[in-house]
Order: C-alpha cells, then sequence, then structure tokens
C-alpha cells in the first residue's frame, strides 16, 4: 500500500521532469495502490490544475487524468497535444486514438454519441496526419492504375485477431465470398491499432489488449493459392507500413476491401486503386472510400467521413455475419440448469465498463422479481458490480469460450445492454431464433431492425414480457430468425459483393486516370 508522503513526493519528481514518461508510470503504480482517498483527490486537483510548456509533458499529463478522472475532455487535449509534437510520431498517435476509442465504446450507448465523442478527440485530424505518414512508405514501383478487369482483391484488416475477435471473422467471411466468386486473395494487416510499447506513450495505466492473431487458423481458412501478410506490433509503424507496401505492390490488387473501424494504409491506397469499405460498426469507415458496404438500405454517411474527399457510394450489402455453430460441448447441464429456469444470456468482452448505471438498475429490479432467471455472462471472467443477483447463482460468468453457439442454444432470451457494438452476438442469435432485447440506435438494434426498442422503458416492458410468456419467445424469435436469413446471413452475399467490386471500379476511374 503507498503512504501519501510517497506519493507526494513522486508527484516532486515528475514535476521535475514532466516529459519522463517513466516519471509518470511510477506516480500511476504508486496511484493504484493508495488507498487514501484525500491523498488521490489532492493529486488529481493539483494535476488538473497544473499545465507544462511542453507538449509531450502535456500528453503524459493529461493522459493520466483521463485515466483516473474518467473524462473524455482529457484525451481531447492529449491528442491535441500529440498533434502538435514535431516531428510526429505515428506509434504515439496511434497508442493515444487506441485509448481514445476505447474510452468512448465504454461510456458511448449508440453510434450517435460515438461518432461525436470521436470527432470532439480531433480523430480525423489524426488519421490525415498517420496518412500523410503512412504515405512515404509507398515503394516507387508501387503506380496507380486504371482497372479494366477484376481478378484479384487485397483485404485490409487493421488488426487481425483470434476466430473469437468478431472483426476478424467479419473479415474472414468476406474474404470467403470473394473466394468463392473465383477471384484472387490477399489478406494484410499491419496491426494498425497497436503501437509498440503503447504503455510508454501514456500518462496513465490504461491496458487494452488486443487479442493475438491466430495464424494457423486464418492460414487454413484462406483459399489455396492466397497470400498472407502479417506485421509484428513490437515494430514501429512507419517500418510495418513500409513492408507491407512492397507486398501489396508484389500482388498489384485490382481493388482493395477494407474491413474496420479505419486504417491509414487502406487510406493510402485510396489514391492507387478502387477501395470497397466494410466497418463492423454500422456507420461507414473512417476512410476514404469509393463504395462504402451500408448495413442498411436507408443508411446514411455520417459527418464523420473522410474530409476533402468525394462521399462514397452507399452501396446495401447487409450480408456479413454466419450463425454460430453449436459445438456440442456445453448444454444446460454444464452450468446444473434445470429445464424450467429462465435462461439470459449476455455476451462481450466489456461488458463491466459498458453497463450503465440505469440499465443496471432496472435489469437488477427484474432480476429480483423473477427468481426462475439463471444469467450467463458470455466473454468476462466477473460479474459487473454494478450486477446484483437477487438469489443464489443467478448471475454466472462464464468467460471467454468458443462455445457461443451452444449458449446460444440454451438461453431463452438474448439480452443486449444498450451500447455502440454488440451486434454480432446478437445477429448469432437471431440465426438460432433466439428472442433479443436490443435497444435502438447501436449496432444490436441495426441487426433486429423493427424489433429494436426505442427507449428504456420499451426496453424494460418488453424484457418482462418475453419472461413471462414463451409463446412471445418463440414468435420473436422465429422472426428474428428469418430477418437474419434475409437480410445478415453471408451466405446470401456474393452477388451483392461482386457488385459492389464492380461499382467501386466505375467510381475509381476518373480518379486513377489522373497522373501521379
Amino acid at each position: 500500500m503507498t503512504k501519501p508522503a510517497y506519493l507526494f513526493d513522486l508527484v516532486e519528481q515528475m514535476y521535475a521532469a514532466p516529459a519522463n514518461v517513466v516519471g509518470w508510470l511510477r506516480l500511476s503504480n504508486a496511484w493504484q495502490e493508495c488507498n487514501d482517498q484525500a491523498a488521490r483527490a489532492h493529486v488529481m486537483q493539483q494535476l488538473a490544475a497544473a499545465a507544462f510548456n511542453d507538449h509531450q509533458a502535456e500528453v503524459l499529463r493529461l493522459t493520466f487524468l483521463a485515466d483516473y478522472a474518467r473524462q473524455q475532455v482529457y484525451l481531447e487535449g492529449a491528442l491535441a497535444h500529440a498533434l502538435a509534437i514535431e516531428p510526429p510520431n505515428a506509434d504515439q498517435l496511434v497508442a493515444l486514438a487506441t485509448q481514445g476509442w476505447v474510452s468512448a465504446l465504454e461510456v458511448c450507448a449508440d453510434h450517435a454519441s460515438f461518432i461525436a465523442s470521436l470527432l470532439s478527440m480531433g480523430f480525423p485530424a489524426v488519421l490525415r496526419q498517420l496518412t500523410q505518414m503512412a504515405e512515404n512508405a509507398v515503394p516507387a514501383d508501387f503506380p496507380r492504375r486504371q482497372i479494366s478487369r477484376l481478378e484479384r482483391v487485397t483485404v485490409v484488416v487493421p488488426c487481425l485477431g483470434s476466430q473469437l475477435h468478431p472483426p476478424s471473422v467479419m473479415a474472414e467471411n468476406q474474404w470467403r465470398l470473394l473466394a468463392q466468386l473465383g477471384l484472387k486473395i490477399q489478406l494484410v494487416s499491419c496491426q494498425e491499432l497497436q503501437a509498440p510499447e503503447p504503455h510508454m506513450f501514456r500518462g496513465g495505466g490504461s491496458k487494452f489488449e488486443f487479442p493475438p492473431p491466430d495464424v494457423n487458423h486464418w492460414a487454413a481458412s484462406l483459399p489455396q493459392g492466397s497470400l498472407l501478410g502479417l506485421n509484428d506490433p513490437h515494430y514501429r509503424l512507419q517500418a510495418r507500413w513500409a513492408d507491407m507496401f512492397r507486398h501489396i505492390a508484389a500482388f498489384d490488387p485490382d481493388v482493395v476491401l477494407m474491413v474496420g473501424l479505419y486504417s491509414p494504409l487502406a487510406a493510402v491506397l485510396h489514391a492507387l486503386r478502387p477501395v470497397v469499405g466494410l466497418n463492423v460498426f454500422a456507420f461507414a469507415p473512417l476512410a476514404p472510400l469509393d463504395v462504402w458496404l451500408a448495413p442498411s438500405a436507408d443508411a446514411k454517411l455520417e459527418t464523420i467521413c473522410w474530409p476533402e474527399t468525394a462521399l462514397p457510394v452507399v452501396h446495401h450489402h447487409p450480408f456479413r455475419i454466419r450463425g454460430a455453430a453449436a459445438a456440442g460441448r456445453l448444454s444446460r447441464n454444464s452450468f446444473n440448469l434445470r429445464r424450467d429456469e429462465l435462461v439470459w444470456l449476455s455476451s462481450g468482452g466489456r461488458l463491466a465498463h459498458e453497463i450503465s448505471e440505469e440499465w443496471a438498475d432496472m435489469v437488477n429490479a427484474i432480476l429480483a422479481g423473477h427468481p426462475e432467471i439463471r444469467w450467463l455472462l458470455a466473454g468476462t471472467e466477473t460479474v459487473p458490480e454494478r450486477l446484483r443477483a437477487a438469489f443464489p447463482g443467478q448471475i454466472r460468468a462464464v468467460g471467454v469460450t468458443e462455445g457461443l453457439g451452444d449458449l446460444i442454444r440454451m438461453a431463452d432470451i438474448y439480452v443486449n445492454p444498450p451500447r455502440v457494438g454488440g451486434g454480432f452476438s446478437v445477429a448469432e442469435a437471431m440465426a438460432a431464433g433466439l428472442a433479443v432485447v436490443s435497444l435502438a440506435g447501436g449496432d444490436g438494434g441495426d441487426k433486429v431492425g423493427e424489433w429494436a426498442y426505442t427507449n428504456l422503458e420499451q426496453y424494460r416492458d418488453g424484457l418482462v414480457a418475453l419472461c413471462n410468456s414463451a409463446a412471445a419467445r418463440r414468435t420473436m424469435g422465429a422472426a428474428l430468425q428469418q430477418r437474419f436469413r434475409q437480410q445478415l446471413d453471408v451466405e446470401a452475399g456474393g452477388p451483392s459483393l461482386l457488385a459492389a467490386m464492380h461499382k467501386a471500379i466505375a467510381v475509381a476511374a476518373p480518379r486513377l486516370a489522373v497522373p501521379q
């Protein structure tokens, strides 16, 4: 346990060298180990009132405050100072940008607030700077060219993870479609969302671990003859970009498919080839695109679209998810669940951060009135503090598991908290014919469409009604399963994806006709 006197002394040491990250990390560790709330409050007040005449020192001060005061305004300031540092540091910008969007996911309940958060943090300026730095890595023998035939597609994934990582699986679903269409595939990832030693660019103690890439799985899932390019995130970003551009130039793609939130690599490729974009969230990627694969027919382009480029063509392509396969390893018996117990299921690696106090109070009240409910939380090892079981064993954290398909099939209701994401697991529940409760405005609501609830009062009433009626659960489950088959199942997406590729070629033709 840290004594207040030592905490105060570390603050003084930090003041002597405010641009030294080691001092801030020592302060951060001591802060976490100090139980004296008055001492912690004094340090926070002192640091909030301080200001250093050095951009690097300000980045470290503001990221410390962002971690422990949990206020986005500090991250906004940190990113602004990072942009002012000369020469710019791509690794630091990526470390801070990742901290920014991850923290926004934890506090935002819908797409509108998430996009507003990214805008307030200056994401367009950050991504412009990263793209300019990536442009310097393009080899001279990689010229732009007009496309006359569609034969080769490079799939760019900003961060390739494991087979339990929804963005990676979404990319896999699309490259399988491309292969079925007879196209040659190159899969590349610079792991652009990861900086080497990211904690060395921040003053606080926040950590976000990306799932390590399952190279064997992805290599096996690619069609025979496909190419896989994957960079080690321990290398600096500019070295990764240079290496990957050489691989892409050698493959010489006709079209680029970017799958993710943003990618400086893909942004640079837009000047050289037609680019199609698919976001894991139900809004357009933060990248210059020729065609956006939109999840719904009435999808609107948000103001966060890439500045100073023509808006992409919106192409309705909801086909992006496969139903979760049942492995047959887990059943109700695995958790000592009786047939007469009502099983809720929720899934997500950030549930502890995404669950709001208002929503938690609402579901806690429902649990108290329904002793027959058993709630399984997949993707987390511990039950979030805000959730309180009214009866022993009512809420269980089952951790990260490959058996989500089994859990879905033993559940009665999929309960999706109000959040930006969650659409992948919602769609998998729909595929299995499970009733789903989800609020409109996020990925989950986008997937269930007209079955989404518009406010928490409707959400509560709908959840209670489903708890009280097996017939209502069957009716909703059947309707959502039909919606999945008609509008979400990736197996139906081949013609749509091919049309989007040709549309991108046509849109990009005037741009690519201009000499470099």
